[in-house]
C-alpha cells in the first residue's frame, strides 16, 4: 500500500506538504501552485488514497458533515442543494454523510450513529417536525452545530433560505408592469412555511399597489392530490365574468397543476390567463408553455449552509431570488 512517504519521497517534497496539499491547506499554507500540482499528480499516478478517518484522528478536527433529508423522498430542489453541499464539504476538506430516515425511530438510530462519528455540524432541509426535539437537544449534547436549509423557525440553530416576501414581490411587480390589476393567489395549507409567507407577502404587495384581492380569489389547500379541491376551485374561479387575468402559485409544482387544470377546462395560456410559478425547477421548461417563475438558488443554498455549519455561527442568512420570464405570462387582452 502506497503511504503519505512514498508519495513524499518521490514528489521530493516533505510528508508536511504533501499532507497540506492532500488535506485542501495549501493554499492556507501559501505552498506554491506548481507544487501542489506535483504533489497531486504524483499521487494520482501512485494511486495514493489518503486515509481520512486517520487524519481526523490525528488532527482532532471533525472533517465529517451529515445532511438530513426530509421524509418521503427526496425532491429535485433538495438534491440540487445537497449536491452542491457535498462539493463545498470536500472545498474544506471534508465528507458529507446523508441521513435518509423514514419515521422517528429510524431518524433516532441514524442520527445516533452519526453523531457517535463526531462530525463537524449537522445540516437539515426543511422543518423538523416531531423529530426536532430529539435532534436539537442531541445536537446540543455533543456539541454540534445545527444549520437549517429552508427553514429558520429552530431556537439554537443556523439557517439559509431563501427571501420569500422579495421574491413574491417580484412576481407581483412582473405582472403589474404587464398590465395584470386581477391576480389570484394560489398556494398550499395554512401552517406551510413557505405557503404562509408567500402568501402574506402577495397580499402585502397588492395593498401597497391599491389592486383588489377578493377573498375568493386566494386558495389555501391541497395542491398536489390528483381529484382534490383545486379543480373545482379553479372551476368556479374562472366561471365567473369578473375572472383573474393572472394567477401566482406559491411554487412550481402548484403552477404545473393550475396550467393543467385551467388547459383543461380549455382557458389558453398566456392569451387568457397567466401564470408564474416559484422555485424554477428544471420541468419549467419542458411545460406548453414553458413556465414563468421565481429562481431560487438551491445550489448556493447548499454552499452557504456548510460554510455557516463550519463558522458555527447561529444565524439566517438570506439568498435574493431572481425574476425568470418565460411563456406562461403576458399581457392580458
Amino acid at each position: 500500500m502506497v503511504t503519505l512517504k512514498d508519495v513524499a519521497k518521490a514528489a521530493g517534497v516533505s510528508c508536511s506538504t504533501v499532507s497540506a496539499v492532500l488535506g485542501n491547506r495549501a493554499e492556507k499554507l501559501g505552498i506554491k501552485p506548481e507544487t501542489r500540482k506535483l504533489v497531486q499528480r504524483t499521487a494520482a499516478r501512485m494511486r495514493y488514497r489518503r486515509n481520512a478517518i486517520a487524519a481526523q484522528m490525528k488532527s482532532g478536527q471533525a472533517n465529517t458533515l451529515a445532511m438530513i433529508l426530509p421524509e418521503g423522498g427526496t425532491p429535485e430542489f433538495v438534491m440540487r442543494a445537497a449536491t452542491a453541499a457535498t462539493v463545498e464539504a470536500e472545498k474544506h476538506g471534508c465528507f458529507m454523510k446523508i441521513i435518509a430516515a423514514n419515521g422517528k425511530e429510524d431518524f433516532i438510530t441514524r442520527l445516533d450513529s452519526v453523531l457517535s462519528q463526531c462530525p463537524a455540524a449537522l445540516l437539515h432541509w426543511g422543518k423538523a417536525g416531531e423529530r426536532g426535539d430529539y435532534l436539537m437537544s442531541a445536537a446540543r449534547e455533543c456539541g454540534v452545530p445545527v444549520v437549517f436549509l429552508d427553514f429558520s423557525e429552530t431556537i439554537g440553530s443556523g439557517s439559509v433560505r431563501t427571501d420569500d416576501r422579495a421574491g413574491i414581490a417580484q412576481a407581483v411587480e412582473h405582472l403589474c408592469a404587464l398590465g395584470h390589476r386581477r391576480i389570484a393567489h394560489v398556494t398550499t395549507f395554512k401552517g406551510e412555511r413557505f405557503g404562509d409567507e408567500r402568501a402574506e407577502a402577495f397580499l402585502a404587495e397588492m395593498a401597497k399597489r391599491s389592486l383588489p384581492v377578493k377573498t375568493e380569489w386566494i386558495y389555501r389547500d391541497e395542491c398536489f392530490r390528483s381529484g382534490g379541491p383545486l379543480v373545482p376551485f379553479l372551476e368556479r374561479l374562472f366561471s365567473e365574468q369578473d375572472r383573474p387575468t393572472a394567477v401566482s402559485c406559491g411554487n412550481d409544482l402548484i403552477a404545473l397543476r393550475v396550467m393543467t387544470a385551467l388547459e383543461r377546462q380549455g382557458i389558453r395560456i398566456p392569451e387568457e390567463v397567466s401564470v408564474i410559478g416559484y422555485s424554477d425547477l428544471s420541468f419549467g421548461v419542458a411545460c406548453e408553455p414553458e413556465l414563468t417563475t421565481i429562481h431560487q438558488p438551491f445550489d448556493r443554498m447548499g454552499e452557504t449552509a456548510v460554510k455557516l455549519a463550519l463558522d458555527g455561527g447561529e444565524r439566517e442568512v438570506l439568498l435574493p431570488t431572481e425574476l425568470v420570464v418565460r411563456g406562461s405570462t403576458a399581457s392580458p387582452c
